[in-house]
């Protein structure tokens, strides 16, 4: 009689799998040895910088009082949009942002435009973060308010589109996923609305930039990817690939928020540039929720058709999204996400279906890249 192997006879080798096994980092981690991205504190000359940030969604800056912040012991300057180093290129178009392969829908601090709460504004540098802190607390940042769009339900909001979503097209359809369901003995509409869920490791976003020359930079950086934040630092500040270096050794949780480039990780060397001396930018607990990105907020809709035997007869699949409205990036611009839509076409039985991903140009911040396990689309 035949039988099936049983499941040591097909893994006779030991493997990981139910073996206690010690992980790399884990002794220098417990024993307080792991040195993180914002523990190098001995490099020479070294100043701490503090990031001021817009409490308004909308507007533009129209002045700086930093009077008071400047009287203050150890700071030794602020930095704008009026004296800041401007990097070589910045992700203000599809083709920039595609080549720097960064979320970011703009990069903050090149204009007066305020485009969400949260976004840096100014940069304070002094000799310590306490001093830092302090005085980026008395800086005083007039911003001329406008009334901004930040949820999809807003009448102003005005949905699009897309005309790709990462590379495949912003509607799909497979026959006339319409008239199937409409002609379903069987109909059933569902809409989901989902919470803007955000990503907070224990370990917040740290740059510590050090320019060893006019074209040597070293960056230690809390990074998921030290070769795709190289590629994309790179790029921004105008160096060859090998003229930068990235050192990450240990992390203290990601999450995916930490695969990708955000404002501080180009804002640390611009700094460092300015200064003409190492900087160490760290962010609050309170600015990771709006400089490393987030899953934004939407609503889905599903449409299933079906016989009364339960054979599905057609799936209709809605998304409305929002996008970070910057003007210039609002109309086509490629949206990042793509992880709802994954499921929208997943065949089941071969139905006609039709996915479609609407837009909507919000003053939001930075959303991130959903790392969602999606099923592959099936042929047959």
């Amino acid at each position: 009689m035949d039988t099936e192997p049983q499941f040591f006879e097909t893994n006779a080798g030991p493997g990981a799998v139910g073996q206690p096994m010690n992980r790399v980092d884990g002794w220098a981690k417990v024993t307080g040895q792991a040195k993180y991205s914002a523990e190098y504190n001995r490099l020479p000359g070294l100043v701490h910088a503090v990031l001021k940030t817009s409490d308004v969604a909308k507007g533009r800056v129209t002045g700086f009082d930093s009077s008071a912040a400047m009287k203050q012991p150890g700071v030794l300057a602020i930095l704008t949009h009026l004296n800041l180093p401007k990097p070589v290129k910045v992700p203000d178009s599809q083709a920039n942002k595609g080549t720097l392969n960064s979320p970011m829908g703009f990069f903050p601090m090149m204009t007066d435009e305020v485009h969400y709460a949260g976004q840096p504004v100014a940069i304070v540098v002094a000799d310590t973060l306490e001093h830092a802190q302090y005085a980026a607390a008395l800086l005083k940042v007039t911003i001329a308010a406008e009334a901004p769009v930040s949820s999809y339900f807003d009448p102003k909001a005005q949905r699009y589109v897309p005309k790709t979503v990462k590379g495949t097209a912003g509607v799909t359809k497979r026959g006339d996923a319409q008239a199937a369901f409409a002609k379903a003995p069987v109909q059933l509409t569902a809409t989901y609305h989902h919470a803007t869920n955000h990503h907070n490791p224990m370990e917040p976003g740290a740059t510590t930039a050090h320019w060893e020359a006019p074209d040597r930079l070293t960056v230690y950086d809390t990074t998921q990817g030290v070769s795709e934040t190289q590629k994309t630092l790179a790029l921004m500040l105008g160096l060859a690939t090998e003229q930068v270096r990235v050192v990450t050794k240990y992390l203290g949780g990601g999450f995916g928020c930490k695969a990708w480039v955000w404002p501080h990780v180009v804002l640390a060397p611009l700094t460092a540039k300015a200064m003409g001396r190492p900087v160490k930018l760290v962010l609050t607990r309170q600015q990771q929720y709006t400089g490393m990105g987030h899953r934004e907020e939407q609503e889905q809709t599903l449409r299933l058709g079906a016989t009364k035997e339960g054979k599905l007869l057609g799936i209709v699949h809605e998304k409305n999204v929002y996008y970070l409205a910057l003007g210039r990036l609002r109309r086509n611009e490629q949206p990042h996400h793509q992880h709802a839509l994954c499921a929208a076409r997943f065949r089941v039985d071969l139905p006609p279906g039709q996915g479609q991903r609407d837009d909507l140009d919000l003053d939001a911040g930075p959303r991130r890249h959903a790392r969602l396990v999606c099923p592959r689309v099936l042929h047959g």
